[in-house]
């Protein structure tokens, strides 16, 4: 038996109705404009799908709001039509500077000349010839590169019974991108790096359980977040790469490279990235994006690929869009996992107050074969969520969350509460529905140094783990930034 609530519909229909209502006020908060990281660097670069990657402004209010994710993105500046020269015949701006424009060559010579010219050769046209401006052909590229680090004190109960709960940590980062107009596409490349402080070797793996979660803590130094090649003419827009997955959208902040800090729908169900080819066609306020991904965060184990599309209508103060992932599942055999996903996503924003939220049918689980848990070596689910479903067929959920977020102009805060609602297999870990509440808050202490914190709390399940130690659902996170 299935329970899904009808909580979900009816957040996301209150959302759609607040839309409408919401006057387009004029101030410094540019929703289209959000990025994966709070920090600082000022006009920060677009990204594909999402909006840019680059850390935010510390101190406007405009650079903090771009903390949603580039991973949320909408529409960009790369994003829109690139500037093409004024035709034959129309006007130019009144302030816009007047260019001299060398001579224009006859395109025959003989057809352009007086006829008492046509066979002079002592009277042949006079060209006027003028030398090439000054400058490298580098000179047109338009290219920027942020960098971060970051030093945190993270308390995760739900990691208790492995020993890695309480732990003192570094990381840092850079995004950068290097962008070549040309008359007719614009040719782009944008990469994000993250590094990472791994965990010692010593982890704990004395028993199955523990050591089924071991690869969960097999950190890489060196990540490769983003890293895309693209194109854009006019309204068209080609990528090639590992990209932020083109499916909802979301408007609050991520204060870790692991992401963790997020919605159940987002930390547990959605991947945050995908590599693939992506097409997108976004005139005017309709944004359309169409994927072929691998469907997993790397490269792929098996042939399959996933099908990754969303449908929007994105203003500066609101957006609303539907998306879907589909694919016959992630891995190969008897440990392909199922990671389909069809959703809806709002957003409204007046003045510092911005209003957001996702709710998605989520199919997960086992494709075929019943892999024990204990012998999972690929990354385990702290939620059980890798079973096969007895009944046959997918594991299937429903899923939402809403957040409620103010950005002031040294300042922000996001309140975020959302629940999901497994399908009931009779697994008490997995069958337990997840109640999840976060707050966030950001404090610029100058341009380049920053200070956070989370605060992540969860229904417990007793006896989770060997039957013995429980998965507490309590998650606390405390950290400085500085931003270059």
């Amino acid at each position: 038996m299935r329970r899904h609530s009808p909580l979900p519909i009816a957040l996301l229909l209150l959302l759609l109705a607040i839309g409408p209502g919401v006057s387009l006020a004029d101030d410094e908060i540019d929703i289209l404009t959000i990025s994966r990281t709070f920090g600082a660097a000022a006009d920060p670069p677009a990204t594909l799908q999402h909006r840019p990657v680059a850390t935010p402004p510390a101190v406007t209010t405009a650079a903090w709001q771009r903390s949603g994710e580039r991973t949320t993105a909408e529409t960009q500046a790369f994003l829109a039509p690139p500037a093409m020269p004024a035709q034959a015949g129309q006007a130019s701006p009144a302030n816009a500077p007047q260019a001299a424009s060398p001579p224009a060559v006859p395109t025959s010579f003989v057809d352009e000349l007086l006829p008492s010219q046509q066979f002079d050769v002592n009277e042949g046209p006079q060209i006027e010839i003028e030398e090439a401006e000054s400058g490298k052909w580098w000179d047109s590229l338009n290219y920027d590169l942020t960098v971060y680090g970051r030093g945190y004190y993270r308390s995760d109960r739900r990691l208790w019974f492995i020993g890695t709960e309480s732990v003192f940590g570094v990381e840092g980062g850079l995004y950068g991108y290097l962008e070549a107009p040309k008359p007719h596409w614009t040719y782009r490349v944008d990469t994000e790096l993250y590094l990472n402080q791994p965990f010692d070797r010593n982890v704990l793996v004395d028993t199955p359980t523990r050591a089924s979660f071991a690869h969960n803590f097999d950190v890489d130094v060196l990540e490769i977040s983003q890293l895309a090649l693209s194109g854009r003419r006019g309204d068209l827009l080609i990528s090639l790469g590992k990209m932020v997955t083109p499916f909802g959208r979301f408007y609050f902040p991520l204060f870790s490279n692991a992401m963790d800090d997020a919605p159940f729908i987002r930390s547990e169900a959605i991947r945050w990235r995908e590599t693939g080819i992506l097409l997108q066609y976004d005139p005017s306020i309709l944004v359309g994006t169409v994927a072929m991904t691998n469907g997993g965060l790397e490269r792929d184990a098996n042939s399959s690929k996933a099908i990754v599309a969303r449908v929007g209508l994105e203003e500066e103060n609101w957006a609303i869009g539907t998306s879907v992932k589909w694919q016959d599942g992630i891995g190969s055999e008897t440990q392909k996992e199922r990671n389909n996903h069809f959703g809806m996503d709002a957003m409204v924003k007046r003045g510092p107050w911005i209003l957001s939220g996702e709710v998605i049918y989520d199919q997960y689980g086992l494709r075929k074969g019943d892999i024990a848990l204990d012998d999972i070596f690929w990354g385990r689910s702290l939620y059980n969520r890798q079973l096969r479903n007895p009944n046959g067929g997918p594991l299937e959920g429903i899923g939402y969350y809403v957040d409620l977020g103010y950005v002031a102009e040294s300042w922000r805060l996001h309140l975020n509460y959302g629940e999901y609602y497994p399908e009931q297999i009779g697994d008490r870990i997995h069958d337990e529905v997840s109640r999840r509440g976060i707050v966030k808050f950001a404090y610029h202490l100058n341009e380049n140094f920053s200070w956070y914190s989370m605060l992540m709390l969860e229904n417990s399940v007793q006896h989770a783990f060997d039957q013995t130690h429980p998965r507490e659902g309590f998650y606390l996170l405390l950290g400085f930034q500085a931003t270059l």
